[in-house]
């Protein structure tokens, strides 16, 4: 399992691309095209589409409006809270597997 599919399962959201593919599931989730939900977000639907791939040419205004219309909500959180809480529900052993994955070997930051 590579970096961004273990991020994804946890709900971590750490670049553009992850936002933008959060936002896409999303709307296709509601059965909303394109035009429907900048419609709904009141955003132009390049916009919209340009958030789906990636893309920060807008305002914040305008990212939250698409986010939260399509029933999305941003929750921040100290880094690691989201993982550490899925290995602490888990098997202690896969603990190391999990954070190897989702962090790489180097994490001194975690154990000093």
């Amino acid at each position: 399992m590579d970096q961004p599919n273990v991020r994804n399962s946890l709900g971590i959201i750490s670049r553009p691309e992850d936002l933008g593919a959060a936002v896409r599931r999303a709307r296709l989730g509601l059965g909303l095209t394109p035009e429907q939900a900048a419609e709904r977000c009141g955003v132009a639907t390049k916009t919209l589409t340009d958030l789906e791939h990636g893309a920060w040419d807008m305002t914040m205004s305008e990212a939250f409006d698409i986010i939260n219309n399509v029933g999305l909500e941003v929750v921040m959180q100290p880094m690691g809270t989201a993982v550490m809480e899925k290995i602490m529900a888990g098997d202690p052993l896969e603990a190391s597997s999990i954070l190897d994955e989702y962090y790489g070997p180097a994490r001194p930051w975690l154990f000093p």
